[in-house]
């Protein structure tokens, strides 16, 4: 599996290169040690994970999240696990 773990803040720079299909391998993005409280507005709009013909993969969510704000996943086929 590949997997990106990313501790620190994101910026929205961060967000948008992660949008952007910059990483056509990656099959896990952990934020579960990030210094995230919220998710902002179309963080991982259109968001997908490519494997083969299937979509697939998973984002783990930051422990000290405390908001989603409108939109993030939006049309985003991917798992999302709380922490």
């Amino acid at each position: 599996m590949q997997t990106l773990n990313i501790t620190g803040k994101l910026s929205e720079e961060d967000y948008a290169f992660l949008r952007e299909d910059n990483l056509p391998n990656l099959q896990e993005l952990n934020l579960r040690k990030a210094d995230i409280q919220i998710i902002p507005k179309k963080a991982f709009y259109e968001w997908n994970f490519e494997y083969g013909f299937f979509k697939t993969g998973r984002i783990i969510l930051p422990e000290s999240l405390t908001s989603v704000e409108d939109s993030a996943f939006y049309d985003s086929m991917t798992k999302v696990e709380l922490t």
